[in-house]
């Protein structure tokens, strides 16, 4: 449950971005449910094994390794797409991070370099942010080798289009896709993210 924009403290009480859709925030207000502590890309879960694939999520990087989406796609997970596209897919994410893609730390717009999480008794700290997942708007570019690979599963949930794919060969394949053409997915839209990345590695600086 990616949480974006500025300086905002992030507890297990706060409600989602409402950019990322309706899902996150009805996940968040289940009885039972575990929120991880990342202070930028908090995550939710229920049911057996939830606390241990979100735990000290605030260690990890928001879709790094040992993040709760890492851990998922250890256990051999699959990614449910309800009503979107890949652009909705933070798995994608963690392929630009295994991939090594040439802007993982560049700045993203929308995202400040730190970040505040909320401490028990109401108090805040200020934790620096080493790498934001930034735009992906880009990301429906990688459906077409998904579906020639076989990868996705068509199917609907009520009158929503929906897809299902098992995490470990889907980031696989995007991580391989990622590495043959480092900058090939991001988005082509009038965005500052993209735009400013394109930039930084077309145009280095000195």
């Amino acid at each position: 449950m990616p949480r974006r924009g500025g300086l905002s403290s992030v507890s297990p009480r706060s409600a989602e971005d409402p950019s990322i859709g309706i899902w996150p925030e009805l996940a968040r207000k289940q009885p039972g449910v575990i929120r991880s502590a990342s202070p930028t890309h908090s995550a939710a879960g229920i049911g057996e094994g939830a606390a241990e694939i979100l735990a000290e999520h605030n260690a990890a990087l928001p879709v790094g390794r040992n993040s709760p989406l890492d851990r998922l796609q250890e256990l051999d997970a699959k990614v449910l797409l309800i009503g979107c596209g890949f652009e909705s897919c933070t798995l994608l994410h963690l392929a630009e991070y295994y991939a090594r893609v040439p802007y993982l730390h560049l700045p993203c717009a929308g995202f400040e370099p730190v970040a505040l999480r909320a401490l028990p008794g109401g108090a805040v700290e200020e934790v620096p942010v080493e790498i934001i997942p930034g735009c992906s708007r880009g990301f429906p570019k990688f459906e077409k080798s998904f579906r020639q690979a076989g990868l996705i599963r068509d199917g609907r949930v009520g009158k929503a289009r929906a897809m299902l794919c098992d995490m470990k060969p889907l980031l696989n394949a995007a991580v391989a896709l990622l590495q043959a053409h480092p900058t090939g997915y991001l988005c082509d839209t009038a965005c500052a993210t993209c735009w400013l990345r394109r930039e930084r590695i077309q145009h280095p600086a000195p």
